[in-house]
């Protein structure tokens, strides 16, 4: 897809919607005393999908040094909800800087890297990933050069709640917990359209326009998505759906019988998927089990009817510990063979955050992360 052309068409045709100029925009931002700096809209406008109440979302690239605690102005102007963002050009810099770095690393560092990148940076990923596709007065996408890094870094993140929804469909599953199964697969079948769509060059992690963009490019570039994963998570997510709401949906080439099947869809996508962000590194396969206790005892947690709760002197609640449990299968597919009581108490263990199932735990702490990158 041109990208390049894609962005320039859907910021005109947001601009001539909305019956405002850019220099309108630039107007706005000079009043705000950023008169000097480099203007560009971002967010729904530049991807074609903002509707009529979308918020007109501009960054303002500053020349000298900007407050990373800076916030937005918010601005009505003629039934418009502008918002004004200044960010330090060279703090900008130095964030590109860092991301073309982890994008050269393994799934796992990309994965770590990406989730712990707020902590680290004055540039937050909401952010960078809106400057990559910002748009100028001049029609030019000037960051658009960061689009495979992004690209690269985000599909493993993609990935990875692919995976967590994977396991926590079969430990649902074992539990006796359908609905909760059924959720699950929804969240890996949209984290499965995010990834390709990333892959594709279309990164926007904000996940309610997925199921949009998904059925836009199928329209704006047919051949840009592999035509056998599209068909398949598609008809993944229509028969969840329906079995969901009690509809039978025969269409499709994955079987709408039994839970199970809809289960074995999300594996054979997952496997598939894995292959295209992975790179070939052996750290991790298509049946890597990652259940690993929380680095802090969890203070906060889901109430629920099966459930013990120990209290401390300081008054918090946790779940019971589940490290005492029999021993955990080492792979995913073990998880069909664990005992009801038990998936339910792991179960319990990752919502409430006194476990966690993210590829990221692969690698050590989020200090160790930070080295191995910059290194």
């Amino acid at each position: 897809m041109d990208y390049p052309n894609f962005l320039r068409s859907n910021v005109e045709a947001f601009l001539a919607g909305r019956g405002i100029a850019f220099n309108e925009l630039r107007q706005l931002a000079s009043r705000q005393g950023f008169g000097d700096a480099r203007l560009l809209l971002t967010s729904s406008p530049v991807h074609g999908i903002a509707t009529p109440t979308s918020d007109i979302d501009l960054i303002c690239l500053c020349q000298g040094p900007v407050s990373t605690g800076q916030m937005a102005t918010q601005i009505h102007h003629d039934g418009h909800h502008v918002e004004v963002l200044p960010f330090a050009a060279a703090d900008v810099q130095a964030a590109f800087m860092a991301w073309g770095t982890l994008a050269n690393g393994a799934l796992h560092r990309r994965l770590k890297g990406y989730q712990d990148w707020d902590q680290h940076h004055a540039l937050r990923l909401k952010y960078l990933e809106r400057l990559v596709y910002g748009v100028t007065a001049e029609g030019d996408a000037p960051f658009l050069v960061h689009q495979d890094e992004t690209a690269r870094i985000v599909a493993a993140n993609e990935f990875d709640t692919l995976h967590q929804n994977l396991i926590c469909a079969c430990l649902s599953t074992r539990a006796g917990e359908p609905d909760a199964a059924q959720a699950y697969l929804l969240n890996g079948a949209l984290a499965a359209m995010n990834l390709l769509l990333s892959q594709a060059g279309w990164v926007l992690s904000n996940r309610k326009w997925t199921l949009r963009r998904w059925q836009m490019v199928a329209e704006l570039a047919p051949g840009l998505i592999d035509a056998g994963l599209y068909r398949d998570i598609s008809a993944l997510w229509m028969q969840v759906q329906s079995a969901h709401s009690g509809v039978e949906h025969s269409a499709g080439p994955i079987s709408h019988g039994a839970p199970s099947d809809r289960l074995g869809a999300l594996a054979r996508i997952h496997r598939q998927l894995l292959q295209l962000v992975n790179d070939a590194d052996p750290t991790i396969t298509n049946n890597t089990l990652t259940l690993t206790p929380a680095a802090r005892a969890c203070k906060h947690t889901m109430m629920d009817t099966q459930a013990a709760y120990l209290h401390d002197p300081q008054g918090g609640s946790r779940l019971e510990s589940i490290a005492a449990l029999p021993s955990l299968p080492s792979d995913i597919n073990g998880l069909d063979h664990l005992p009801p009581a038990t998936a339910a108490r792991v179960l319990r263990g990752l919502r409430s955050g006194e476990w966690h199932c993210s590829l990221s735990t692969l690698l050590g702490s989020a200090a160790e992360e930070i080295a191995d990158v910059a290194a």
